[in-house]
């Protein structure tokens, strides 16, 4: 009958060591962990360390430095944006008036004298000499008429003295001093040195004698003026009239001759001013030997103007028509202030300010409907002086 043994029990006993002395037991058990130990940790090379290290380090450099990139591109978006919704103004300072002021008024030239060329007696034009654009001088043929009626008045007059002799004194009074006399004004000479303007009619025409005054049906033939020394006829208005005054120098300006001044002398005034522009109509008269300066041309007619104190001037462009009254903007630590303003004097392009500037005001150029009072701008330029 086999020996039974309980489940789990070791029939080899394990035999101390003790009892076999100098020797390992003859059959001893393997140690438990024998079967499962780990292997034994491979050495990595230094370089390969190194790489993988440096490696880290570039992709952490990057990630770092597009964060940074998407941080400083929002951040100057931002700045875009927020400069965008600032305006942008244009300054200048106001300009301090000397002694004296200039104004600048508009005019117009015209001929020192300026004649419409009639006929004196009827008939039919045979021939003209001068045209549109030519100089002439002082009684030089112009034109000729041809008049056959007064042609036959003129025999029948010669004929009537040879058949009254009795009344000789009578016909020869008749005929040198009246029809001879008129049929001298078949030729038309001019009355002085000049140009002629306008040139109304032309060979077979029907010509009467007469002028626009003394005959409806009278034609003007020419037109001529003498240009050598111009008149300059300018409306000054009723502030500026008892400043003007004859023997005053005026500097004339035209369009079609910028940066060029001629030298005009107030001649005349009217002496009155006119009730309906409220103007003095005053006369310069220009020399114009030149030929530059033409017969009804546009021009400007500067005059200086005394003044008793010095005042502030701006441009008129910089001022703000307002409820409050009248304003401008001024720029003050980046924002605006609405400044309100009396007027002293009005030169037309620019305006003195009697109160409410100081010369280091930065004055706004062209302010918009909608500029108000603390609003954020910046300035586009170094501010100057307003004229």
């Amino acid at each position: 009958m086999p020996d039974y043994k309980p489940s789990g029990y070791d029939t080899e006993m394990t035999t101390p060591s003790s009892e076999y002395p100098g020797s390992a037991p003859p059959h001893s058990a393997p140690h438990p962990d024998a079967g499962h130990a780990l292997p034994a940790p491979r050495h990595i090379p230094p370089g390969v360390r190194i790489a993988a290290i440096v490696l880290l380090l570039v992709v952490v450099v990057g990630i770092a430095y597009r964060l940074l990139a998407r941080v400083a591109d929002e951040h100057s978006l931002e700045n875009a944006t927020h400069a965008s919704a600032v305006p942008t103004v244009i300054v200048v300072t106001p300009s301090i008036t000397g002694a004296t002021s200039e104004i600048e008024l508009p005019g117009n030239t015209q001929a020192f004298d300026d004649t419409p060329i009639y006929a004196r007696t009827s008939g039919y034009l045979k021939k003209w000499y001068v045209d549109i654009g030519q100089h002439v001088t002082k009684g030089e043929l112009m034109a000729t008429i041809e008049t056959p009626e007064l042609d036959e008045q003129l025999m029948v007059a010669r004929a009537d003295l040879k058949s009254a002799q009795a009344d000789l004194t009578l016909a020869n009074t008749t005929s040198e001093r009246y029809l001879e006399q008129l049929q001298s004004f078949e030729k038309i000479y001019a009355p002085y040195s000049g140009i002629v303007t306008q040139r109304n009619t032309d060979i077979g025409d029907l010509i009467n004698s007469g002028s626009s005054t003394t005959s409806n049906t009278a034609k003007e033939l020419f037109h001529i003026a003498s240009v050598n020394e111009l008149r300059v006829f300018v409306a000054v208005p009723e502030v500026y009239a008892p400043d003007i005054h004859n023997g005053d120098t005026a500097s004339l300006t035209l369009d079609e001759y910028p940066g060029q001044t001629f030298i005009g002398t107030v001649t005349r005034n009217s002496g009155a001013i006119d009730s309906g522009s409220r103007t003095l109509n005053v006369e310069v008269d220009v020399n114009n030997q030149t030929g530059k300066l033409l017969p009804g041309a546009y021009i400007f007619a500067h005059f200086r103007i005394p003044q008793q104190s010095r005042e502030l001037s701006i441009p008129s462009n910089a001022l703000l028509f307002r409820s409050e009254g009248m304003q401008v903007g001024i720029v003050r630590d980046g924002h605006v202030h609405l400044q309100r303003v009396t007027i002293g004097k009005d030169n037309g392009k620019s305006v003195e300010i009697s109160t409410g500037l100081s010369p280091s005001d930065q004055v706004i150029l062209d302010p918009s409907d909608s500029l108000a009072e603390g609003q954020s701008v910046q300035i586009a330029n170094h501010p100057t002086g307003g004229q």
